[in-house]
């Protein structure tokens, strides 16, 4: 496979230098295309970066060798996400620009809206908000007019995780509930959306979880939940549980998705407080004799890597390291880790994993400090804001 891959990308490079590539007539390239196209798609699902770079060049090569705009349109965007996802940003950025453009200039208003809500997802990533909410509201109000219900709710619910990540919490609710009432016959992962993102919102805020954790249950069971999601169900459940004081359900919420995350760093951006949750809960779970330290310095190490190619996730992978330093007796580390959380937060724009950064500044600086008080009362003053009584985990 990887003399494979570099030949689709020579192939790639040498069109990208303008050199001419000659068209084919042959009807089967596109169907060729499309078929490579499915396979990126499982690739992506199950985080194989290899296979997903493989599957993405041949089904571009082939599209553009038949002429196909559409192919070519999903093609381009899906290069994008899986440069983002190698950290390779300039080459992401490009790919991602091409497809807006090819689209906008060439495609129907469905090439348009998958461009959209891939440059949606791509933006997100980065942590790049307003540029990711302009491409998801664009790409949910043309798939409202086509009557693409899956995707418009896909959009709807990349709305939702973008004000939970910048810690508007009632504007997050506001999306999701758009996505009810679940309904028996709902697509796994938009019923994933659904309950997870309701989660997160109740474990930020308090609230009642023995129904959600039970609806987070049933979905994971789901035999054709994607593998990214099924982390995003059982980090939530293991933080669901360990909140509900049953420790013994959270620590196996938890080991199950650190076996699936051994299958390898997701992709999807939407994720980090389902891995948080399952890296949570072990150092928890490890400080009281429950999990080994191995497992959760594990999942740190994890969600870690996630975050060098989910920009989004980088001040909770700092929250996290800083937990476990913690737990460890290293102060200096731990402190280390939050401010370097803190200043890339307050950068992003991230308001409520700054406020739990301000929490944990304060909390582990010298009784009656002054820098103590302050952090502690901007963290009291930022939760408020946001609607968050800044429950821990």
């Amino acid at each position: 496979m990887l003399l494979d891959v570099a030949w689709q990308l020579a192939q790639q490079l040498s069109a990208r230098a303008g050199l001419a590539r000659r068209r084919s007539a042959d009807p089967l390239l596109a169907w060729y295309s499309q078929i490579h196209e499915k396979l990126s798609e499982i690739a992506y699902f199950n985080s194989g970066k290899l296979p997903l770079l493989h599957a993405t060049l041949t089904s571009l090569n082939l599209a553009e060798r038949s002429g196909s705009v559409r192919e070519a349109v999903k093609g381009l965007a899906a290069m994008a996400i899986g440069f983002a996802g190698s950290d390779q940003r300039w080459l992401s950025q490009l790919y991602n620009r091409r497809s807006l453009a090819l689209a906008e200039e060439q495609g129907g208003i469905d090439d348009i809206a998958y461009a959209n809500v891939v440059s949606g997802v791509y933006w997100a990533a980065a942590g790049q908000w307003e540029h990711a909410v302009k491409c998801l509201d664009d790409s949910a109000s043309l798939y409202a007019r086509l009557g693409a219900i899956e995707r418009w709710q896909q959009s709807i619910a990349g709305l939702c995780a973008v004000a939970l990540a910048r810690g508007q919490l009632a504007s997050a609710r506001a999306w999701l509930d758009k996505l009810r009432p679940a309904r028996h016959d709902m697509p796994a992962q938009i019923a994933a959306y659904l309950h997870g993102f309701d989660t997160c919102i109740t474990l930020a805020q308090g609230g009642d979880l023995e129904e959600l954790v039970t609806r987070l249950g049933k979905v994971t069971d789901a035999p054709e939940l994607a593998q990214f999601d099924r982390i995003f169900c059982q980090g939530l459940s293991a933080s669901a549980w360990w909140r509900l004081g049953d420790r013994a359900r959270a620590v196996e919420s938890a080991q199950a998705g650190l076996r699936s995350l051994s299958a390898g760093v997701p992709i999807a951006w939407y994720i980090t407080d389902g891995i948080a949750g399952i890296a949570q809960t072990l150092i928890d779970a490890s400080a009281c004799g429950l999990a080994s330290e191995r497992d959760a310095q594990h999942a740190c190490r994890t969600l870690a890597r996630y975050a060098r190619g989910t920009k989004a996730a980088a001040p909770r992978a700092a929250l996290l390291a800083g937990r476990l330093a913690a737990a460890r007796n290293d102060r200096r580390r731990a402190l280390a880790c939050w401010r370097r959380g803190l200043a890339v937060a307050r950068v992003m724009g991230a308001a409520y994993d700054e406020a739990l950064l301000l929490c944990e500044l304060g909390n582990y600086s010298p009784q009656g400090s002054v820098e103590r008080t302050q952090f502690l009362e901007q963290a009291r003053a930022q939760g408020e804001r946001i609607g968050a009584p800044l429950l821990q985990p």
